[in-house]
């Protein structure tokens, strides 16, 4: 529903000849801010991938925790505080992989890193649990697993579970859907982020151009682009200029299909594709599809 969505938003906007930020309420930021994601490695492999987001401009980085030795997860995140230095902002996400315990144990471990958010510590089905973790670390809490839809949404504000709340078109199947989120966070005084599920650049752009025109995204949103080697737009993977997307200004989403690339990848797919899904035969899960 979200991609046939995005198809029509950009018909209607080729036929107004209109940017699909003027469709949507009209400019309110010229650019979208973006994370610099850090995969994880050693901790001074990592110290060192955050020191080149740093040089390249972004501002807001995001690492994944959760390890199984807590004090992996606190080395790690020492090691990219370092290499960043005391401006930057620094986000976390465990996945809900931890107890409301060892979560309370964790946060409070790394609450001398100065982490804007820690991203659904706990289990997002447990939202009372959530709030209680919430009263005691001194980390804010970003809600994700928990926040799929306006309707889950609004549970976690009624339940009083996190200080921010992430927000996705493609799981609550639209954009405008995407902006009623934003309305019912931005009544309840709470910031809200676009999560990414690994999109594209038509995607991106289709969501950037509605980040622009909503009040709200206030804090740096996800995207997996730069960890791209290719894209299916014109021109390649998308650029990222001091961690920020400009928004286009062409009729429509504004972006171009790269007939070629597009070809390409879908002709790999059809050969291998069946080797990048999230199936491991190894514990009886069936393969994904080859189709």
């Amino acid at each position: 529903m979200a991609a046939i969505d995005m198809a029509c938003w950009d018909i209607v906007g080729k036929a107004c000849d209109q940017p699909l930020v003027n469709l949507l309420g009209g400019p309110l930021r010229e650019e979208v801010e973006y994370l610099h994601y850090v995969p994880q490695g050693t901790p001074e492999w990592m110290r060192e991938q955050a020191s080149r987001g740093a040089a390249a401009g972004f501002e807001s980085f995001y690492v994944k925790v959760g390890d199984a030795d807590q004090a992996t997860d606190v080395e790690r995140v020492a090691a990219i505080r370092d290499g960043l230095g005391a401006g930057p902002s620094l986000r976390i996400d465990a996945n809900e992989s931890w107890s409301p315990a060892a979560a309370l144990r964790a946060l409070r471990a790394l609450e001398p890193y100065d982490i804007e958010f820690a991203e659904q510590p706990v289990s997002g089905r447990n939202l009372p649990e959530m709030a209680r973790l919430r009263a005691r670390a001194g980390v804010p809490l970003l809600a994700d697993e928990a926040s799929r839809t306006r309707y889950d949404q609004l549970n976690v504000i009624r339940q009083g579970a996190a200080d921010a709340i992430s927000v996705d078109n493609m799981l609550d199947g639209s954009l405008l859907n995407m902006k009623r989120s934003a309305g019912i966070c931005e009544a309840a005084g709470l910031p809200v982020v676009k999560q990414s599920l690994g999109e594209l650049g038509v995607a991106t752009y289709a969501a950037a151009h509605l980040i622009a025109a909503t009040p709200g995204f206030r804090c740096a949103n996800q995207s997996y682009g730069r960890l791209l080697a290719d894209d299916v737009v014109e021109g390649g993977p998308l650029p990222y200029p001091g961690g920020r997307l400009r928004v286009p200004d062409r009729p429509g989403i504004g972006v171009l299909l790269d007939r070629d690339r597009l070809a390409r990848y879908a002709e790999l797919y059809q050969v291998a594709g069946h080797e990048y899904g999230y199936a491991d035969p190894a514990d009886g899960t069936p393969e994904a599809p080859n189709r």
